[in-house]
């Protein structure tokens, strides 16, 4: 009879501590990290419209920036520019080239990227003194278009 008696007494202890353990209060911590949408971007800054006053044969004007830069280095954007090499006023043409630390920028087709230019040197649009004489009246336009990308190149 005591072994039944130490039995059941232990066995009464056993579901006693099992409820007051499943009776004490604990707390959670929850932990939470939040990974930012890293998409390369930037913002390219385009400089000001320019008016080329008649006969100017060499107007110099500066590049486009690049601001703003996040997950990307500033050195591994590359700037481009394309133009056709002429303005025009209605059917009347006035070519011109573009330069930039004495290279000539080529012409380039509308869906390329772009003749790269280097954002740190400006560069010069040249209208020839025979382009001036030979222009008809009127008022010329042109327009460059500039692009960038991210040009990766393993260091």
């Amino acid at each position: 009879m005591k072994k039944v008696f130490v039995f059941l007494l232990t066995l009464a202890l056993l579901c006693s501590m099992t409820a007051a353990a499943l009776a004490m209060p604990y707390n959670e911590q929850i932990i939470t990290t939040t990974v930012p949408d890293q998409t390369p971007s930037w913002t390219m800054v385009i400089p000001a419209n320019i008016d080329i006053p008649f006969g100017d044969q060499v107007t110099e004007f500066a590049p486009p920036t690049i601001t703003d830069a996040q997950y990307v280095d500033l050195n591994d954007i590359a700037l481009g520019v394309k133009h056709t090499g002429k303005f025009l006023c209605g059917d009347n043409v006035l070519p011109f080239t573009l330069m930039q630390s004495g290279d000539l920028i080529l012409p380039r087709p509308a869906d390329s990227f772009g003749y790269p230019i280097n954002p740190r040197d400006n560069l010069q649009l040249v209208i020839s003194g025979d382009a001036w004489s030979n222009a008809a009246a009127g008022t010329y336009m042109t327009t460059l278009i500039y692009t960038s990308q991210i040009n990766i190149i393993l260091r």
